[in-house]
């Protein structure tokens, strides 16, 4: 595949792209040299598993792919505007890879979300071999450099962990437990009457009136906040025991219920269930946190994570530790549950060694990382870790000196993963992941982490493959249009 830098002028025209009105491409435009940067047939042939044979034709690989990307590129916040962009724009089709610009919509809105489904388990992949391509291309512009044997040890790797939190209101225990008490009232109200079993009195209006006695105070009594939510919980607990003599018995109280909704009513009953044990937990030993904690009906797999950041000490999403190697960011571990980042240091460090061949010449990370079996680890493999060293300061003023600027320089290499996270949070959407499934959260995630190296090796083409254009110029190389893939 030949990448395409930086037009200059009397250069040959892009590829033929039709146009119901005669008119041709940029090749200047941002996505048409972004369509030549994505290794597509390594894509395809990476995801080429996850389709099946049978059945309607699938949308192809390119084309799902290459919409998650451009979702992102394009900072849209909504599937449906996303699709209306790529009908009506011809560059955003031509980084997808039709050949002709089409009016009909490619695909309908609602299968982006089993796009991200599909793909969630390779994005990291999918982005690991955009990285990839670019560090060939690097190393093909330098092998008519002399160069020596590569050390033992070489190159910079800066590690950190942020938080990307999830799309769900601020949880409180009053405002779960209501809307618990509301979706079990759904699930009750859709079982029909069995015989000999009685319902739970259906006083979901009084209930209501106790939650907006608790949500509007500005003030309350820990004894009177105590009675009125557990007036919330006792009757929580009474509408779950009548569901489950109801799950027990379909055949009598699902009748009228479909096997889906059947189903539904079970998974949102075993979440029910957790959140009714855990505040009666809560309760009855007045604390005020649990093992695993539910902070969201929706989203039951999102825990609470303590940052001790100024904005917010506690964030609610997904965990993430981020590696950048020459600017390139790459997620290296995500979990919904919180743990220790210093934990993953020597994993990640491992991934290094296993990607380039050697270990690199110095990490960077922040104090969190710097435990005694992480500098012991760095110290049997010749790597050098950022941070003050332990034991007293050096007494010589000149070795004092160099031991500052040392710890000065290390900090300002290690600004570059928080540049990352800023610019995750700020144009991407990490700063509020909108996916509400684990697998379309991962794909998401890692679909950022690809925009944001894609954007970073394309503000470098100029001054990497300009000596490859004028090559290709000269020889008047015809370049071929990107076709989509079967």
């Amino acid at each position: 595949m030949s990448y395409i830098p930086s037009f200059p002028k009397n250069s040959p025209e892009l590829p033929a792209f039709k146009m119901p009105f005669g008119d041709k491409l940029d090749a200047n435009n941002e996505l048409v040299r972004l369509a030549h940067l994505v290794p597509w047939a390594m894509v395809e042939e990476l995801c080429l598993g996850l389709f099946s044979e049978n059945g309607r034709r699938a949308i192809p690989v390119r084309i799902a792919v290459g919409a998650i990307l451009l979702k992102e590129l394009r900072q849209i916040s909504g599937d449906r505007p996303l699709v209306q962009m790529i009908q009506e724009n011809p560059y955003a089709q031509y980084f997808l890879g039709f050949s002709e610009f089409q009016i009909e919509a490619p695909f309908h809105h609602s299968q982006m979300s089993y796009f991200r489904e599909r793909v969630s388990g390779k994005m990291a992949q999918i982005n690991d071999l955009i990285v990839k391509e670019r560090e060939k291309t690097v190393a093909k512009n330098n092998d008519d450099q002399p160069h020596n044997d590569k050390p033992k040890n070489e190159g910079k790797l800066v590690l950190d962990a942020t938080v990307a939190p999830a799309d769900i209101a601020y949880p409180t225990d009053s405002a779960l437990v209501y809307k618990a008490i509301e979706k079990a009232g759904a699930i009750i109200d859709s079982t029909d009457l069995m015989k000999g079993v009685k319902r739970p009195y259906d006083n979901r209006q009084k209930m209501h009136t106790v939650f907006l006695e608790i949500a509007k105070a500005r003030r309350m009594k820990k004894c009177k906040r105590r009675s009125r939510m557990r007036l919330l919980v006792d009757f929580l607990g009474k509408q779950l025991d009548y569901i489950d003599i109801c799950l027990k018995h379909p055949q009598k109280a699902f009748i009228s219920a479909t096997e889906a909704q059947y189903v539904a009513a079970r998974a949102l009953q075993e979440v029910l269930r957790t959140l009714h044990t855990q505040q009666e937990e809560m309760l009855n030993e007045k604390k005020h946190s649990v093992k695993d904690r539910i902070v969201s009906i929706a989203q039951p797999w999102v825990r609470p994570i303590v940052r001790g950041k100024l904005r917010a000490k506690i964030e609610f999403g997904i965990k993430l530790s981020a590696s950048v190697v020459n600017g390139y960011v790459r997620f290296e571990d995500e979990a919904f549950d919180p743990y220790n980042e210093n934990t993953m240091f020597q994993t990640e460090v491992e991934r290094y060694h296993e990607r380039y061949g050697f270990y690199p010449e110095s990490v960077h990370v922040d104090q969190i990382y710097l435990t005694r079996d992480n500098r012991n680890f760095c110290k049997q493999h010749g790597i050098r870790i950022s941070g003050k060293p332990l034991g007293r300061r050096p007494k010589d003023e000149p070795q004092k000196q160099i031991s500052d600027d040392q710890y000065k320089t290390d900090l300002k290499d290690r600004i570059i993963v928080e540049a990352k996270f800023g610019e995750a949070k700020r144009t991407y959407s990490l700063d509020r992941v909108m996916a509400h499934m684990k697998e379309t959260t991962l794909s998401v995630l890692h679909a950022v982490a690809a925009v944001m190296n894609l954007k970073r090796w394309l503000r470098s083409l100029p001054l990497l493959l300009r000596l490859l254009w004028s090559a290709l110029f000269w020889r008047n190389i015809t370049l071929r249009p990107v076709s989509a893939s079967a």
